[in-house]
């Protein structure tokens, strides 16, 4: 996977068949996530109006992590649910959503350049 990866051209010359590579990678990270969802459905409860809520913290971790840099949005995840735990424990457990736009927002204003 590595090599296919790094050089499809040097990979496809020592055998590797790139497409069927890609094929069964993708087809193994298909399930692997459906196990992880199941998994995670036996112990969370999320109705399906709640996904409206998660759809803005996702947006913005991915803003301020970026796309590109899969270490990225790691940190941004952990910073803003770092951020979000503290104000729930501070505040109230409404005002959590605020977190992560005002996060957002100040890394806009602080480096507009990076978007």
């Amino acid at each position: 996977m590595r090599a296919t990866a790094e050089d499809a051209p040097i990979a496809a010359a020592f055998g590797v068949n790139e497409k069927l590579l890609a094929l069964l990678l993708s087809g193994l990270c298909a399930a692997l996530a459906a196990v992880a969802g199941a998994c995670l459905a036996l112990s969370h409860t999320l109705a399906p109006s709640q996904i409206y809520a998660w759809i803005g913290v996702v947006f913005a971790v991915v803003m301020i992590g970026g796309l590109g840099n899969p270490l990225g949005p790691l940190v941004a995840g952990i910073a803003i649910g770092v951020a979000e735990a503290l104000t729930m424990a501070v505040t109230s457990p409404a005002w959590a959503p605020l977190v992560s736009f005002s996060l957002l927002i100040a890394v806009l204003l602080i480096r507009p350049d990076r978007f």
